[in-house]
């Protein structure tokens, strides 16, 4: 029961990020409050302990990836989040398995701004997934993509990470882990 609550979080939030490119605090407080109590309910007091510590160690993991620009303020706050619902060491699959998607799309974007013509850059520039920021559509008008840099909605690689490590049950196991 908890992962369909953790899925209807993630759909927000991913639907949220694609139209403001941001993670309110509010959002992501509805999802903590929303997943300790439903921890509480399910298993007790006791599992509050093991959810302090799973915040603690993806924090801590996130803080690193904030503070080197892998990751923005919004998404170090939604892993903490998805600790609440996951333990730290799915949640910690579900990011690295996010950063790899995100490079995939980095790779794939790269290709398509270095190797193809300006008019279907231009063309791709009103594709939801990569238009969202303002500095992206100026370069796109103004042809300069290789001098911008380009910021994707990082829940954009989340949700299909999510979707692989859920649908490979050996990889992820969404009850509770190791940690």
């Amino acid at each position: 029961m908890l992962h369909y609550f953790f899925f209807i979080f993630m759909i927000v939030s991913f639907l949220w990020d694609l139209k403001t490119r941001k993670l309110p605090n509010q959002l992501c407080f509805i999802g903590a409050v929303t997943g300790i109590y439903l921890q509480f309910i399910m298993h007790g007091l006791y599992e509050i302990i093991f959810l302090i510590y799973h915040m603690f160690l993806v924090a801590a993991v996130s803080l690193v990836l904030y503070v080197m620009g892998g990751i923005g303020g919004g998404d170090l706050k939604w892993f903490v989040v998805s600790s609440v619902y996951l333990c730290a060491f799915d949640t910690l699959k579900l990011m690295m398995c996010s950063i790899v998607i995100a490079a995939i799309y980095g790779l794939i974007w790269f290709y398509i701004t270095r190797n193809l013509n300006l008019k279907w850059t231009r063309l791709l520039a009103f594709f939801h997934l990569f238009h969202s920021s303002k500095s992206f559509r100026r370069a796109a008008v103004s042809g300069s993509l290789k001098q911008s840099k380009i910021r994707i909605p990082f829940m954009t690689a989340v949700l299909p990470a999510w979707l692989i490590l859920y649908s490979q049950p050996q990889f992820f196991n969404i009850w509770r882990g190791i940690l």
